[in-house]
């Protein structure tokens, strides 16, 4: 009887975990994609304005200015096309976009969930570009917002030889030196002063012990 009693409360606390189960689960769900530009697997034959991800719920933009996220494209030969410069709105992630040769090219991408976590994913198109469909040569670097890859960086070091050394050691202004000469009548006019004066007071002091006697 008391088995009988303990199975309905065994049963409600099975059913309270699986129905915790059922309701948590979709919570941890991860973001996912819902669009994209190119879409994948799409064959191309006008520039897009952007390259660009959508995912189903809204990006966090930790830094603020998109650089949380980034999207990098290459063709074949691994060469990189747009211009590094990410934005972040709402649940999309684009860069402007530029492309090449025709062939295959590859995309890459990495954001920040909604949910906190990273995720990142890459998918592939083929560029046949129309006729008068401008292209450029692409970057041998993954290129970087702001930064003109095709500008070589300018050395700011200078001429060591025209700059003075710091450890150069400033001329140093030697006193005059005396005449030799001079320097001795100095020295002998020093002792006669003193034995004159010596001989002046022996003097003063032998003429009044003789008026004492």
């Amino acid at each position: 009887m008391r088995t009988a009693h303990r199975l309905p409360a065994v049963v409600l606390g099975a059913a309270i975990v699986v129905g915790s189960v059922l309701v948590a689960a979709p919570a941890q769900a991860h973001d996912s994609v819902i669009a994209s530009t190119p879409a994948a697997d799409a064959v191309v034959t006008e520039l897009p304005e952007v390259f660009s991800v959508t995912m189903n719920e809204n990006v966090l933009d930790l830094s603020g200015d998109g650089s949380t996220a980034f999207i990098q494209v290459t063709d074949a030969v691994g060469r990189y096309y747009g211009d590094g410069c990410v934005t972040i709105a709402g649940p999309t992630v684009s860069m402007p976009a530029t492309l090449g040769d025709p062939g295959t090219y590859r995309v890459v991408w990495q954001l920040t969930s909604s949910d906190g976590h990273p995720t990142d994913e890459e998918f592939s198109f083929a560029w046949d570009p129309a006729v008068g469909v401008e292209t450029v040569a692409g970057s041998a670097t993954p290129p970087v917002c702001g930064v003109d890859s095709g500008e070589e960086a300018v050395d700011e070091t200078t001429d060591p030889s025209a700059a003075p050394s710091a450890t150069a050691e400033a001329p140093v202004d030697e006193p005059a030196e005396q005449p030799a000469g001079n320097a001795d009548w100095l020295v002998w006019g020093g002792i006669a002063l003193g034995v004159t004066a010596l001989a002046v007071a022996s003097a003063l002091l032998l003429t009044r012990r003789r008026k004492q006697e």
